[in-house]
Parts: C-alpha cells; structure tokens; sequence
C-alpha cells in the first residue's frame, strides 16, 4: 500500500518556492506602479493647479515635484538638505523679497520620505532634539505690502508630547510670527513680544496622525499705511472656519532686515520643532477671495485624498 503521509520531493519544494518568489515580486512591482503613478498624478495636478493663476504667490513649497529638491537626495530615508520655493510667478520687488528661492537644513534626522502623506513622497521631521530646520537665506523672510497673509500647510503630526512648528516668520519672541500645533489639537498663530493669535481647530485624537490642510487668514491692520482696526484671522481646517478663540495684542509683522523664514521649527535650533510629515506649504501676501481659496483646498484635498468641504 502506498505512504499517504509522502514527503514533498526537493523539486516540488523548489517549484513551490519559485512561485511564490514570483507572486511577491509582482506584488512588490506592482506597488511601486501604483506609486509611480499616483506621483505623476499628484505631477499633474501641481501642473494645473490654481496656485499658479492666484496673484500674490510668495511661497509654494511641493514635495511631489520633481525640481523641489536635489536629484540625488530623493531616495527613500535620506537626508534633505535642499528644498526649492517652485513658485513659477516672478517675484516682484514690491510685494516681496527676492531671497526666498532655497531653503537649507543640516540635520539628518529630516529626510526625503518616497511613500508620505497619500502615498506621495513627503519630508519626513524626526526627532523632537533634533538642532536643525529649513531656514530661506538671511533676508528670506516673507514681506507682505499691508500685513496681509493666507497660508496653507499640508502635514501630518506623528508626535503631540510637544509643541509642533510648521513655519517661524521672523525672530523668535522679538519679532514675526509662526503656525504651529499644540499638544491640546490646537492650530495656533504665535506672534512676537505682545503679539499673539490663537485658534483651536479639533481635540487631540483628531491630531495625531492625521493629515489635514490648514488655512489661515490674517487681514491687514493697515492700509497704504494707516492703521485701521484690529487685524482679523481665520482658520480653516480641511477646509472647514473652525475659530474658536482670537486674540491679538499687537502687530506680529515688525521684522528685522535679515530675519529668516524657517519651516518645522521656531528658528536654526528648531525650538519647538514639527515632528511628522510635511508635504506643501503654499503662502500669499494677501487674503485670498472665498472663491481662489476654494479652489486652492480643492486641489490639496485632490491631490493627498484628503476630503474638503465645497
């Protein structure tokens, strides 16, 4: 009678191998093809996007293109120490300065993330002790005519033990003004000496991990010069106003000559630096009409699946 119980033979074994090397390395190839093409996706979308049409781009910093960083640090897990303004408006000297072209960093723990928010490649902040941000050359900082500005921030928080800082306009604590999240789900605009925003936008479960687009607002407290009333902001979250609390103490835009625009931290040494992953930051020198800021959230939500309000 014959032995049931028989051993697979060393060939079978081998065929059995063979096909499921196979089955993992199509699977394997076919991610990188839905990654490919969900980046040239995102590619095209940059392409077409609204940003380009709004008058009044100063900044448009975009992890999915292709010239935002050096060629040879866009593999996965290594260390940015470049990352481009892409803005295709040509700067004028009247709305702003003309050194906010390159961003520079020397910490190793910020890196090129090839699969990040969406399944885009993203920068990816590490290390709450790390020393080091992207700062824009001395003078780089943004300068609006009238005080005015609108920002949108892509990101996602991994780390809420600590205050988070997307971006730092100036000084810390004499001059400028940041964005930043705070262990309790806030999105805050800090200012100066005297000067303070802040705005509460979700709990800190909706914080953690998730990706959101952030908008803010800031109105002029002048105009050609003369003072007005109190500056008024706004906050949008995934396109939603969410503006809990508003309180300003004085101007946040007095910035000296050779201050910096510094994005993940408060200033060089990355005080209270963003710890996750940060994809777009786009910033106009104005309040944008209801209607171009629709449509530059649309094409962020487009863009990182993130679903925003119409």
């Amino acid at each position: 009678m014959k032995n049931k119980n028989r051993a697979f033979s060393l060939i079978e074994l081998s065929i059995v191998v063979l096909i499921i090397g196979i089955l993992i390395a199509g699977v394997t190839q076919g991610s990188r093809l839905v990654n490919a093409s969900k980046v040239q996706t995102a590619q095209t979308l940059s392409q077409s996007a609204p940003v380009t049409s709004v008058q009044g781009l100063l900044l448009w910093l975009d992890s999915s293109r292709e010239d935002s960083f050096i060629s040879t640090e866009t593999s996965n897990a290594t260390q940015l120490t470049k990352w481009y303004n892409v803005n295709p408006q040509v700067a004028n000297p009247n709305r702003a300065t003309t050194s906010l072209t390159t961003f520079t960093n020397a910490s190793s723990d910020i890196t090129y993330k090839s699969v990040g928010i969406n399944g885009l490649p993203s920068v990816a902040f590490a290390n709450a002790s790390r020393a080091s941000t992207f700062a824009s050359p001395s003078g780089g900082r943004i300068v609006t005519p009238y005080q005015a500005y609108t920002i949108f921030v892509v990101a996602r928080v991994t780390s809420i033990s600590a205050l988070n800082t997307f971006l730092y306009n100036g000084a810390l604590a004499t001059t400028g003004f940041g964005v930043y999240s705070d262990t309790a789900g806030k999105v805050m605009v800090n200012g100066g000496t005297g000067a303070v925003f802040t705005a509460r936008v979700g709990n800190t479960a909706a914080v953690a991990n998730a990706a959101r687009i952030m908008t803010v607002t800031i109105a002029p407290n002048s105009v050609l010069g003369v003072a007005t009333t109190t500056p008024a902001m706004n906050f949008y979250v995934n396109g939603v106003s969410d503006l809990t609390l508003n309180s300003l103490t004085a101007n946040i835009t007095a910035q000296g000559a050779t201050d910096i625009l510094y994005i993940g931290g408060k200033d060089a040494s990355a005080t209270s630096p963003f710890v996750g992953d940060m994809s777009e930051v786009i910033i106009f020198d104005t309040v944008l009409k209801a209607s171009d800021r629709k449509s530059v959230e649309q094409y962020l939500g487009k863009k990182y699946g993130i679903a925003v309000a119409s």
